[in-house]
C-alpha cells in the first residue's frame, strides 16, 4: 500500500509541475495577443494557441489535484 501512496504523490507533483509550466507558458502569447496592428489571421492563430494551452493546463491542474486527494485519502485508509 505504501508504494501506491508514493505513486499518487509523484504522479501529483508531476502534474501540478508541468500546469505550472504551462500556465507560463500563456504568459507570453497573451502578451503578444495584446500587441496592436495583428492580421486576423496572427491574432486567430495566437488565440488557438491560447486556448489549446490554457486547456492543456486545466487538465494538468485538475489531474494533479484530483491524485493528491487520493494520495491523502489513502494515507487515511492504510492499514498501518
Amino acid at each position: 500500500m505504501e508504494f501506491r501512496e508514493l505513486d499518487y504523490a509523484r504522479w501529483a507533483q508531476e502534474y501540478l509541475q508541468q500546469a505550472a509550466v504551462l500556465e507560463a507558458a500563456l504568459k507570453p502569447v497573451r502578451a503578444a495577443r495584446k500587441k496592436p496592428h495583428l492580421s486576423i489571421e496572427e491574432s486567430r492563430k495566437l488565440l488557438r494557441r491560447e486556448r489549446m494551452l490554457y486547456e492543456m493546463y486545466l487538465e494538468c491542474r485538475a489531474t494533479g489535484q484530483l491524485l493528491k486527494r487520493r494520495g491523502e485519502h489513502a494515507d487515511k485508509t492504510a492499514f498501518h
